[in-house]
């Protein structure tokens, strides 16, 4: 016995549990087994993880789970780069690093995520500064070209938007595998046909 109470009695001021767990222990005439499946519950937490509690069980909350990496339709993105890639001339990297920035900033938009001004700012500064580079690298005409490989590269970041980060980083550098590829094969092809010629 503390002072001040008695053992079985309500304090002085109870709380709204206390009230509940006696008057389910009432109601179950002295069943301590029956008063606990009557008393409510309360929300749940378990390692951080809020819960609601369904028979007597929690139900967690869980992560949203990320989708599985579609190789196949990144490989057929890279191919096509690389096809386009010889018509750049030289813009295809400033191409690809200008669709990525488009994408990502359309993936943030989708998913109603804002970017910090700053971010925002260097962005365009990004945007800006890889268009130029396309028209100079390309001679004009290539830089027009790298607009349609812009646009796949775009096309790739949001078709990996809901993938892990590191599934994305591996779009990403397929992106780039394939424009170098399609150039090398390029120039190789044209090296052979200078020298048939020429010989």
């Amino acid at each position: 016995m503390r002072e001040g109470y008695v053992r079985g009695t309500l304090p002085r001021t109870p709380t709204a549990r206390q009230v509940d767990v006696l008057a389910a222990f009432a109601a179950a005439g002295g069943n301590a087994v029956e008063s606990r499946r009557e008393t409510p519950m309360s929300p749940t937490r378990h390692h951080g993880c809020v819960g609601i509690p369904h028979d007597g069980h929690s139900e967690l909350r869980r992560p949203m789970e990320t989708t599985p990496f579609s190789f196949g339709r990144h490989l057929i993105v890279a191919l096509a780069i690389g096809v386009l890639a010889p018509f750049t001339l030289w813009a295809w990297p400033f191409a690809i690093a200008t669709g990525i920035v488009i994408g990502t900033a359309d993936v943030e938009k989708a998913h109603g995520q804002t970017a910090p001004r700053s971010t925002k700012l260097v962005r365009v500064a990004a945007v800006t500064g890889g268009v130029l580079a396309m028209f100079v690298a390309g001679a004009f005409v290539g830089g027009i070209v790298g607009f349609f490989v812009a646009a796949l590269a775009d096309f790739s970041e949001r078709m990996a938007a809901d993938a892990s980060p590191t599934d994305r980083n591996l779009a990403r550098i397929l992106l780039f595998v394939g424009g170098a590829l399609g150039w090398i094969v390029s120039a190789a092809l044209g090296f052979q046909l200078y020298v048939r010629f020429a010989a």
